[in-house]
């Protein structure tokens, strides 16, 4: 998931984190396990990316188009950009099936569904918007008003878990499809995330978001 309750990254989802870590990871892959260690390297990450959209109830057009964007040949080494391709066009082309069978997987026991985990994944734009803003207002960013990664990590992890603990305790189902409806298919800019602030729901959600960073900004930068 994208927020832990702690700040560690586990290292068996490092290869989804950032495309710049995925590039890493199989340069060491392709030197110790060749050509074949990375597709099949690459194959679990997508295949595990895939489970956790479904879990997350996403459908087969986001989840499709979020693999495209995510394990692009651009985000790997050279050597590899071919196999990444090709690997990635038979995923995508053979999604339906592989859906089915990771949902057989998963079972149809809905009450282990996170209702809070679900909601939370919508707004993760909407999270990483407003922890930017917070820290250039601060003065955090570098060239190209870039913010400056280590403290980026440290404020979205901090808000995402409080996100999850106050804002998301009572989440509900017509909450989530509000959600759903109006953030899950879009890529987030900053107008966007003025326009959202229209609607009194997402207006409601995205002020306490920034509270929380407000707050854990100045907790991060006082050290």
């Amino acid at each position: 998931m994208p927020y832990r309750t702690n700040e560690a990254t586990r290292i068996h989802d490092l290869g989804r984190q950032t495309p710049y870590i995925l590039r890493d990871i199989s340069r060491d892959v392709i030197d110790k396990f060749g050509v074949d260690g990375f597709r099949c390297f690459l194959a679990h990450h997508i295949l595990d990316y895939i489970e956790a959209l479904l879990k997350l109830d996403y459908d087969r057009e986001f989840i499709a188009r979020k693999i495209a964007e995510k394990f692009a040949p651009d985000f790997v080494p050279d050597s590899v950009k071919e196999v990444a391709r090709l690997l990635v066009s038979k995923i995508i082309g053979n999604l339906d099936a592989i859906i089915t069978i990771i949902k057989e997987g998963l079972g149809k026991d809905k009450s282990k569904t996170d209702p809070r985990r679900i909601a939370l994944s919508r707004l993760l734009g909407v999270i990483n918007a407003v922890c930017r803003i917070v820290l250039v207002r601060r003065g955090m960013f570098s060239k190209g008003f870039c913010v400056q990664q280590e403290y980026y990590l440290k404020l979205i992890s901090r808000v995402g878990k409080r996100v999850y603990d106050e804002v998301l305790a009572n989440v509900t189902s017509d909450i989530i499809k509000q959600l759903d409806s109006k953030l899950s298919h879009k890529k987030l800019s900053l107008s966007l995330l003025f326009e959202l602030k229209k609607d009194p729901l997402l207006c409601s959600i995205i002020d306490k978001i920034q509270k929380i960073a407000e707050e854990e900004a100045n907790k991060i930068l006082s050290k």
